[in-house]
This record gives structure tokens, sequence and C-alpha cells, in this order.
């Protein structure tokens, strides 16, 4: 983990995940709506238990269902590779500043109220404001942290 990684890793989200959003917005239909707000009350119940483990992997699993919603396989696909690559932060971040699991929360449900409503380009403007602060936070983070190999 380093800062220029995390830059790379962020840039490619930004893009990818806000596209995927405004497209969930568009092409949503009931079941994903429904799909939607199970996942978000499964990312609640996860930030009640304050198991920050848990509040990731539902983190992940809400990501993954906005994703899906947006209806494009290799949209899906090029975004699971950018995933992989910024799981370990998004992680960190949880561990390290869990004050971000309830600014999470607040993001989603405004991201899934937008989707739900079709509302694609303040769904998209969601998404992107949720990943700028969250790369902002891990930057911090990571600004505090010492490396082995240098930064």
């Amino acid at each position: 983990m380093n800062p220029t990684d995390l830059r790379e890793v962020y840039e490619c989200r930004l893009v990818l995940e806000g596209l995927a959003t405004e497209r969930a917005a568009e092409r949503c239909n009931d079941d994903d709506k429904v799909t939607l707000r199970h996942k978000l009350d499964s990312l609640e119940a996860a930030h009640t238990d304050a198991d920050p483990g848990a509040f990731f992997e539902a983190n992940v699993v809400l990501t993954n269902a906005i994703h899906e919603a947006a209806k494009s396989i290799t949209l899906v696909r090029l975004i699971r590779t950018i995933a992989k690559q910024g799981f370990r932060y998004r992680y960190l971040a949880y561990q390290e500043a869990p004050e971000l699991m309830q600014r999470s929360i607040n993001s989603n449900r405004e991201i899934v109220d937008a989707i739900c409503l079709q509302r694609a380009k303040l769904a998209r403007t969601l998404m992107e404001e949720l990943l700028l602060q969250s790369w902002g936070r891990i930057s911090t983070i990571l600004d505090g942290m010492n490396f082995s190999n240098g930064k």
C-alpha cells in the first residue's frame, strides 16, 4: 500500500463506479430496488454490531449490487478488477477511521435513494463524492503510516 497505488486505484474507481452508479439509476428495475434496499439494511446492521470486518463485507456486497444493477457485464468486469486492488484500502479505512462507517451509511443511503428514484446524474455525483472523501481520508491514514520500503 502506498500513496501512488491509492491514487491510481481511486482515479479508476471514480470513473468506473461513477458510471456504474449512473447506469444503475437508468436501468434498475423493481427487483434491483428491493435488493439495494435489503443490502443497505444489511450494511446498517453491520454498523450496529460495531464490527469493521462485517461492515467491510456488507459494504462490498452493497457496492456489488449497485454495479450489477448497471446491467453491463463489461463494466462490472472492469470494476471487479480494480475493486480487488482497492479492498485493502477500504478495509484499512474502516479499521483506522471507524467514523467512515457512519459516513458510508449516510452516503450509501443517498446513493440508493437516487438510484431508486432514477436520478442518474445525482446518483453518479453522490458516488463520486463518497469516493473522493474516502480517498482523502485514506490518504491521511497512509501519510501517518511507516512503510518498510518507503513511500
